[in-house]
């Protein structure tokens, strides 16, 4: 069974999304355990958000790279970085007139969400090369990085919100450094391909389709806990609605 595992791309594939499945749930249950409630809430909306923008954060280009097998050379690493700096400041600027969030915490946003969007932009392209099995697995570091994540915030006895976000920071870029310079290795010189440029409108209308399925898949789990988050108390609405599911 277990070479038949081996062998398998797509079994192997399978036991990558669910095994990070696990992880970050671990580490979700985890950081419950070790933080204040106020504390985990501004954790949990740091990942909701570095889920939704992260992905959406080069614009649509990696969908374009993953769609048309593209390289990743110079021009198209520049369009993915200039792309995803700028979803990264908005990102920023976005949650400092939502949530009041201190200036630490901004910038591990933006920098976290440039490093999501350039892991992204990789994963895309060894979807394009017929790579899906690391393109999985590449895609799914932000879940297994949780894992150790919360268990130093634990190990340290580390109680604000602080200091995961920073393990985030940090485990985000040496992933996005590992898996671009591993690009970076293996390209070489080849047919010259589209201008970033010229395929900047498809990139944008494929990107709306990513953001709205990133959205939906983090709002509803992290709704009841945005209102902590941002230090404010639950109202009587995200009461019943959390009785409701009780009861269903």
């Amino acid at each position: 069974m277990l070479r038949a595992l081996y062998r398998s791309a797509s079994l192997r594939a399978a036991a990558a999304l669910g095994l990070s499945g696990v992880a970050f749930a671990l580490g979700n249950l985890i950081l419950a355990r070790v933080l204040p409630s106020q504390e985990y809430g501004l954790v949990s909306l740091f990942i909701g958000v570095v889920a939704v923008c992260g992905v959406t954060a080069p614009l649509g280009l990696d969908v374009v790279v993953g769609r048309r097998g593209l390289r990743l050379d110079p021009r198209w690493r520049r369009a993915a970085l200039a792309a995803s700096t700028a979803v990264g400041l908005a990102t920023a600027a976005l949650a400092a007139v939502a949530y009041r969030l201190e200036i630490f915490l901004l910038a591990c946003l933006l920098i976290t969400t440039i490093a999501a969007g350039l892991t992204q932009s990789g994963t895309a392209y060894f979807q394009g090369q017929h790579r899906l099995g690391l393109a999985v697995w590449i895609s799914q570091l932000s879940n297994w990085q949780l894992v150790p994540v919360a268990l130093i915030t634990a190990l340290f006895r580390h109680v604000t919100a602080a200091a995961p976000c920073v393990l985030i920071t940090g485990a985000g870029v040496i992933a996005a450094s590992a898996v671009w310079l591993h690009i970076v290795r293996r390209e070489a010189a080849a047919a010259p391909q589209p201008d970033p440029g010229a395929l900047f409108s498809e990139a944008l209308s494929l990107v709306m389709i990513q953001a709205s399925s990133a959205a939906f898949l983090q709002l509803e789990p992290r709704r009841l806990s945005v209102p902590h988050a941002s230090g404010r108390r639950p109202t009587h609405a995200h009461t019943r609605a959390a009785g409701s599911r009780q009861r269903g």
